[in-house]
């Protein structure tokens, strides 16, 4: 029986990857829908923790292999 068990590295990893991912798709709907004008730091702040989330989430899942 093989063991298939993803360690807590991978887990995190794939976590911030689809993190990232799932900021950087709702944060246009939500500038679409919104009552409000999203602020340009919020819109870059936003971008930038998807985008940062995602790179370390990649970095992760290269240095563990």
């Amino acid at each position: 029986m093989s063991n298939n068990r993803k360690n807590t590295a991978e887990m995190i990893a794939e976590l911030l990857r689809d993190a990232g991912m799932l900021v950087l798709v709702f944060l246009p709907l939500d500038a679409i829908y919104a009552e409000r004008t999203p602020s340009w730091a919020r819109i870059i702040a936003a971008v930038l923790v998807g985008v940062g989330a995602i790179a370390i989430g990649i970095f992760m899942e290269r240095v563990r292999k």
